[in-house]
């Protein structure tokens, strides 16, 4: 159903290693700098403030007020509602729903589900406003101004000579705990859509809609209407553990770092060249300024991560389930999801995306996704691996497939518009299904590593273990990831070579296989391939058990036996073989 936008956005943040605003649900999380230690408490959506529940919003979309006639017969669509006196609050809710006001719609189908709990048409409501206020609320989050420029940390004995009160928290401290509790806040709302859907088994929702608008923005980028059926429950929490599993994942790290101070140096030097001198150093100052930075925090950091881990796996199961209840409920023109089979493979069509044009004239389109029986698999392999520790997926296998269903949506629903990224002009994913883009990586990628999910959440740890290491004897910007190349003749005196960003040797530079960091903790041996791409320097080559390589791998396989946990010389050898084709097109 249209609510795939409220965990689609997240898809970005998965693939960054590998690979309100409108509306009336009121404002977004406060981040901004407060006295030290003062920390807000009250979460994202809390029920203690918000909307006037007399205002009606000013939007594009007037439904009227009587919107309980639309919501079918309990006999027509097999559920029994129980007759508790429950229906006036329904009505509010529904009503507050096709107002664009999600918050207050919540709080009406509470009060339903405080008289009776067993109304699957409260808990439906009650679940799909969370689903709405979190996506909502993250895009309302992403604009609000990160609060007053602080200075570096300051040292531990601070307090001692008078600098900070004993007991105090430094500036980066506040706001890193701040965005913790944002962050778990807006999980929270992920997590409450799910109790509440999670609670209705398989009790048909029972109910319809006029029109629901979902802002992402200030214009409405979706309007809900039409039948809701069990096979859209199953849908919304796919799309509901996603965004739970990886936005849990994001609130387990701890944020301790000055990011600040970061921020207003980037903004200084934002008329310079951004090459990979200055993504270097920028990713050294933040990493040093707080052994803390990307570790688990301290407080509920690996109940968190446990969390994000069954979230991520329920995906995989979930999907084939609601592809199975959306196709065997049928479609009578009404639903707002349905499933035809085709050549393709099963395509789940969806109502309805909506552009506005010029006068606020608003255009619905149905748009659909098609998956194939490989796509599943993929999906499938990936949960069983996150559960499983040693269950290894492949790239090909278990990595694109999720990869290129999230791209597809992303694309299709108009999410990478909203947040102002675009793709390659060969990946046209407005034309391009599923099982073509997973072609065009797997043409692109080859097939040289795997990963052991299970294995990696075991021992959980912060994204800190993923990161290359970086250089720890300068002063504040003069330290930079620990970084060598392979063509010497091409160094420049800074250290980098003169190809693209800074990140490549020049083409046609005189290339030369070497071993690298010697004399030094991070010293692996030569591959006998030379590279024009980086080398990188890690803690642990295997970035905590979870890389795996096989540099010989079958293309399209998902055979995972032949690959073997990565060490240095491997691990770069496979990071060369996946980038340098793509990298060096670039120069």
């Amino acid at each position: 159903m249209k609510t795939l936008h409220a965990g689609s956005w997240v898809a970005v943040l998965a693939a960054l290693w590998l690979a309100g605003c409108g509306g009336g649900s009121g404002g977004g999380p406060d981040v901004s700098g407060d006295v030290p230690g003062d920390v807000p408490s009250d979460g994202i959506g809390d029920p203690g403030s918000g909307d006037d529940p007399g205002e009606r919003p000013d939007g594009l979309i007037d439904p009227g007020t009587d919107s309980l006639a639309d919501v079918p017969d309990p006999a027509d669509v097999g559920v029994d509602v129980p007759a508790c006196g429950d229906d006036a609050a329904v009505a509010v809710g529904v009503d507050w729903l096709e107002k664009a006001e999600p918050l207050l719609a919540l709080r009406a189908f509470e009060d339903a589900l405080a008289t009776c709990p067993d109304d699957p048409r409260a808990r439906f409501g009650a679940g799909l406003a969370s689903l709405i206020l979190a996506g909502e609320q993250f895009v309302t989050l992403l604009t609000v101004a990160t609060g007053q420029m602080t200075g570096p940390s300051l040292p531990d004995n601070a307090a001692s000579i008078g600098v900070w009160p004993a007991g105090g928290a430094t500036q980066s401290e506040i706001l890193a705990e701040k965005l913790h509790r944002t962050f778990a806040a807006l999980q929270d709302l992920f997590e409450d859509a799910l109790e509440h859907l999670e609670a209705m088994g398989d009790a048909e929702p029972g109910v319809a809609f006029d029109t629901v608008p979902v802002y992402l923005g200030i214009k409405p980028t979706f309007l809900l209407t039409g039948r809701f059926d069990s096979g859209d429950v199953l849908w919304m929490r796919v799309i509901a553990s996603f965004a739970s599993g990886i936005i849990g994942a994001l609130a387990a790290q701890d944020l301790n770092t000055d990011i600040l101070s970061m921020v207003g140096w980037i903004k200084d030097h934002r008329t310079g060249k951004v090459d990979f001198s200055m993504i270097s150093q920028i990713a050294a100052y933040l990493l040093n300024d707080d052994a803390r930075f990307l570790t688990l925090h301290a407080g509920d950091g690996e109940e968190l991560l446990a969390s994000a881990r069954l979230r991520l796996a329920d995906c995989g199961r979930l999907l084939p389930l609601a592809l199975d209840r959306i196709e065997a409920l049928g479609d009578d023109g009404t639903d707002t999801t349905w499933v035809e089979e085709t050549s393709l493979g099963r395509v789940l069509g969806i109502r309805s995306l909506v552009t506005v044009g010029e006068g606020g004239a608003i255009q619905e389109t149905p748009w659909a996704l098609a998956l194939s029986e490989a796509t599943l698999a993929g999906f499938a392999q990936a949960s069983n691996s996150i559960l499983t520790p040693g269950a290894k997926v492949t790239l090909h296998g278990g990595v694109l497939p999720v990869l290129a269903t999230i791209a597809v949506v992303m694309v299709r629903s108009g999410l990478l518009d909203t947040f102002g990224i675009s793709l390659p002009d060969f990946l046209d994913l407005t034309v391009l299904e599923v099982d073509d883009v997973v072609a065009v990586l797997q043409g692109l990628l080859p097939n040289v590593m795997a990963f052991d999910w299970g294995g990696a959440f075991e021992r959980s740890a912060g994204m800190r273990v993923w990161l290359p290491a970086v250089t720890t004897d300068g002063l504040l910007m003069d330290n930079r990831m620990i970084v060598e190349w392979e063509c010497p003749d091409d160094t420049a005196a800074t250290g980098y070579p003169t190809g693209t960003f800074g990140l490549l040797c020049k083409s046609g530079a005189a290339l030369a296989d070497a071993a690298h960091f010697q004399d030094t903790s991070f010293a692996i041996a030569a591959d006998g391939k030379a590279s024009g791409v980086p080398v990188l320097a890690f803690h642990d080559y295997t970035l905590n058990g979870l890389v795996f390589v096989d540099l010989a791998g079958v293309s399209g396989s998902d055979d995972a036996s032949t690959y073997v946990p990565a060490d240095g010389t491997s691990l770069n050898a496979a990071i060369a073989a996946l980038l340098g084709p793509i990298l060096l097109l670039l120069n």
